[in-house]
């Protein structure tokens, strides 16, 4: 008789457990299959992390008084709270003085008045640079010397009230009337015979400020006895980077961004606050990346549409950039391309483009396209019309955002034959015309673009930036389709430029503090 082992629960467990496990890993490898597939399709998101910054407080200062500016009625008690406000951005301060003879707003003479900031910008352990600044007399060979003689007398004055620096011009370049002694090569040795004269009376640190398209010939004319250099600088966002970094090369750590703001003014920005701040920290930024030290224009003007970083009305009230120069709030975004094709290739770019001359180019009838992968973008970058293949007003150079094929895409028209920008939309191989503006348009001149693009269907918002200028702000309410796509370039008879490519999503206002 054959006696059978029980077989009790103990024993069975394991064998359930067993094809529990493998049931498990069998579900597993399915859900993985289907995550693979989807992966496959949409692509993780790829992009760098963006913050916008100000230079430190040794880099940056604040163009306080310029008498051109009408706001000379300024009581003590106004000065200091004027400087009390500075001090929460820098310690250092600029002021300008008109060394012909005017009279103030209040009847005051304007040189004590100056010298009263002066002296209380010291009180208060500030850095000073005095500026002498004629803005309203035309100089010629004849009245030189008169000019260069009040100079002198005027940097007694700065070094009687404790400047540290003193610059011995502002932009005499502009305000002359053209005499051969204020050319490109007799004006720089002008002023350097100006800061030697001035040695006995401001033994200190002397320079002259210039305008940013002036750095060529300074760098020819060599800066002599200057100990340093400033330059304005009010230009589009590619042209800013451009300039800047010609004054790095050419003058390291003797130049500074005496004057540096957007090239059009708030109001050119349809008075929107946020744009017209960005625009400014995108600046300061790349100025800080740079190492440069930055004065932003101005403190305040005397009307709101301008460069004030102060306003007028309300009064005392700052714009909010103060905010951001103060440290209090930033910007950060993810950019998802950035390109300059500096390496010869077309980098993120495909189709019938070329490299050409470290910029991308399409012929009058071809296109570039790259890849975006989310709907909401930012496009941006500096584009050129080159050559137009015939005399029709109808041809453009185009730039194209959510591009899904040849029948489906939102194009920005730049037609130099017509001097027009336009943007349309092209749904089911129909176009259609949303909005354009008339502008001036030179065949292989550089125009900073910037095409924003949100939303969906009949809530899409597009906004088209030409040179600083936002020309076009709409809500497509006949979109139907073009919700997500490629952008690029795809010219209808103009042969195209585009570099200094940038794409990210909106930026975002960051609270520090």
């Amino acid at each position: 008789m054959i006696t059978l082992p029980l077989l009790n629960r103990e024993t069975k467990r394991p064998k359930k457990s067993h094809y529990r496990f493998l049931l498990i890993l069998s579900l597993l490898v399915v859900v993985l299959g289907i995550l693979g597939g989807l992966i496959a399709l949409y692509p993780r998101v790829v992009w760098t992390t963006r913050m916008l910054a100000i230079p430190s407080n040794d880099n940056i200062g604040v163009n306080y008084y310029h008498e051109s500016m009408g706001y000379l009625r300024l009581t003590d008690a106004e000065i200091d709270s004027d400087l009390a406000q500075i001090q929460l951005v820098t310690h250092k301060l600029k002021v300008y003085y008109n060394p012909f003879a005017h009279i103030s707003g209040t009847g005051t003479d304007p040189l004590e008045i100056v010298k009263n900031i002066v002296q209380k910008a010291k009180a208060r352990n500030m850095y000073v640079v005095w500026t002498e600044n004629d803005d309203h007399v035309k100089l010629t060979d004849a009245t030189w010397g008169q000019y260069a003689k009040k100079v002198i007398a005027d940097a007694a004055e700065a070094h009687s009230v404790g400047a540290d620096e003193f610059l011995v011009g502002n932009e005499i370049s502009l305000h002359n009337n053209g005499d051969p002694g204020f050319n490109d090569t007799n004006l720089p040795v002008r002023i350097k015979q100006l800061v030697i004269a001035c040695q006995t009376n401001f033994p200190g640190t002397k320079g002259y400020e210039d305008g940013w398209y002036k750095s060529d010939n300074w760098h020819t004319a060599t800066l002599g006895p200057l100990n340093k250099i400033y330059f304005t600088l009010y230009e589009s966002w590619h042209n800013f980077k451009a300039d800047l970094d010609r004054i790095v090369t050419y003058f390291g750590k003797k130049a500074e961004i005496g004057e540096v703001s957007t090239m059009a003014t708030k109001r050119g920005l349809d008075d929107n606050e946020e744009e017209w701040t960005l625009e400014l920290m995108r600046r300061y930024d790349y100025a800080r990346q740079k190492g440069m030290p930055i004065w932003p224009f101005t403190f305040r003007e005397t009307h709101n549409n301008s460069f004030g970083l102060f306003q007028t009305n309300p009064p005392n009230q700052p714009h909010d950039i103060w905010n951001y120069l103060r440290g209090l709030k930033t910007f950060t975004y993810h950019e998802y391309l950035s390109n300059n094709f500096n390496d010869g290739t077309m980098q993120a770019f495909s189709g019938d483009g070329y490299n050409y001359r470290k910029r991308l180019r399409a012929n009058a009838f071809n296109k570039v396209l790259a890849s975006v992968p989310v709907p909401d973008y930012v496009f941006r970058g500096v584009a050129s019309p080159i050559s137009t293949s015939g005399p029709e007003m109808w041809r453009a150079m185009r730039l194209v955002v959510r591009y899904s094929d040849i029948n489906n895409y939102y194009f920005v028209n730049i037609e130099p034959n017509y001097n027009r920008v336009e943007l349309y939309r092209r749904q089911g191989g129909v176009e259609s015309y949303l909005a354009g503006v008339s502008t001036s348009l030179q065949l292989g001149t550089d125009y900073d673009f910037e095409i924003r693009i949100s939303g969906s269907g009949a809530a899409t918002k597009i906004q088209v930036i030409w040179d600083t200028v936002k020309i076009i702000d709409l809500t497509d309410t006949g979109n139907a389709s073009l919700n997500t796509g490629e952008f690029g370039m795809k010219n209808n008879g103009v042969m195209g430029d585009i570099d200094d490519v940038v794409v990210t999503d909106f930026e975002q206002v960051v609270l520090l503090k």
